[in-house]
């Protein structure tokens, strides 16, 4: 992901909402995300609860 605009904003399973500062592309269990408190987080596509806006994060939607 090149630029911040690019970069969607989520909501994890636990309520954090945050950017997407990096994923994988072809591992499913590595996405990091930067809280909008600052925190960096780890996760698995699998505890995304929503994507808003930005590039898909993976071919398969």
């Amino acid at each position: 992901m090149d630029s911040a605009t690019a970069r969607p904003t989520v909501v994890l399973d636990n309520g954090v909402v945050g950017r997407i500062m990096l994923a994988h592309r072809s591992r499913r269990d590595l996405v990091l995300v930067l809280g909008m408190d600052g925190t960096l987080l780890s996760c698995d596509l699998d505890g995304i609860a929503c994507v808003v806006g930005g590039k898909p994060l993976c071919r398969d939607g």
